[in-house]
């Protein structure tokens, strides 16, 4: 288990190093962050599978800027971070544009229960 969570550290860091994001994480400090969370055996790829992410995304791996959370709490967390930086107006806009194709979408769906006979 050791080593493979060393591999993990490796490629976690050049990852973040290779994307510009600063790594200041020793291979002590990774560990004993996964050990603490009980969730190395639920690392992984999937949306319930855990993941190390930086706390502030604006900073950088370090043992204080660090939690273990699932790729779904992280996705999350970085569309939160995407809306804030958008400036109040391109924010609207955005939405704006989200709301017409979620209302385009359901009097499409309407349309086709109307036309294929189907009702709710």
């Amino acid at each position: 288990m050791t080593a493979s969570l060393y591999t993990s550290f490796l490629r976690h860091r050049q990852h973040n190093r290779g994307k510009g994001i600063g790594y200041e994480l020793t291979w002590e400090q990774y560990e004993s962050k996964w050990r603490a969370s009980g969730g190395i055996v639920d690392r992984g790829a999937g949306p319930d599978a855990l993941c190390l992410v930086r706390i502030d995304l604006n900073g950088i791996f370090t043992e204080d800027n660090i939690q273990v959370i699932t790729h779904k709490e992280a996705q999350r967390e970085r569309m939160k971070h995407w809306w804030r930086s958008l400036s109040p107006e391109e924010s609207r806009r955005r939405r704006a544009f989200l709301v017409s194709m979620v209302r385009d979408a359901d009097h499409r769906h309407e349309s086709w229960q109307t036309r294929d006979g189907y009702s709710d």
